[in-house]
């Protein structure tokens, strides 16, 4: 088992990620998941120096991408949610695109996460808009074929707008595939903190 490509996000991040991804005593569905990041990044919170809250919407993607990296990982061969050779994104490279990786028709496509408090609260168009144009400019994907932008949102879903001009390319992993996936799974949370075990052994080597 290889280290998580998260690893500096995961060690930045420890006391975090151990609390959420424990297995005897960690969360054990997205609800919980959702709940405890939220919990989590109160500590971020710095009106004064921070008043836009850049730092506790930070924390939450991070968290967000690392649970991702994993679901991607464990549902690789999973024609509904899954995806092969999967890369992060580096971070002075992230323009509207978290990661890049493989669809069950063998395409290349953009990923992006999104971090939803809310399930109502719908992604928009500009944050999609941002992924094709980031996708297209800086990484050479084709986004004009069939599921080749995947959106990750604790969210349910994405706006009107946002669906009419997406039309086919989008493909959106929302809250409620999720929780089907992995609520109560406890063979996929086993799973979790496997990876980081084995992420936090390779890196202290």
């Amino acid at each position: 088992m290889s280290a998580l490509l998260n690893s500096g996000k995961i060690l930045e991040h420890l006391e975090d990620v151990i609390a959420l991804f424990n297995y005897a005593d960690g969360v054990k569905t997205i609800g919980e998941f959702i709940k405890q990041v939220n919990d989590l990044s109160a500590k971020y919170i710095d009106p004064e120096n921070d008043p836009t809250g850049d730092k506790v919407n930070t924390f939450k993607g991070d968290m967000f991408e690392i649970f991702g990296e994993i679901f991607f990982r464990a549902f690789k061969n999973d024609p509904a949610v899954g995806l092969r050779e999967y890369e992060t994104v580096t971070l002075d490279d992230d323009y509207g695109v978290d990661a890049i990786g493989t669809n069950a028709n063998g395409d290349r496509v953009a990923v992006q996460f999104k971090f939803k408090s809310n399930p109502n609260e719908s992604v928009d168009y500009p944050a999609i808009a941002k992924t094709y144009m980031a996708g297209r400019c800086r990484h050479n994907l084709d986004l004009d074929k069939h599921d080749s932008i995947w959106l990750v949102t604790t969210g349910n879903g994405v706006t009107g707008p946002c669906k009419e001009v997406s039309g086919k390319r989008l493909r959106v992993i929302y809250r409620d595939i999720i929780a089907g996936k992995i609520d109560n799974n406890m063979s996929f949370w086993k799973d979790v903190e496997e990876q980081i075990g084995c992420t936090l052994d390779e890196v202290s080597r």
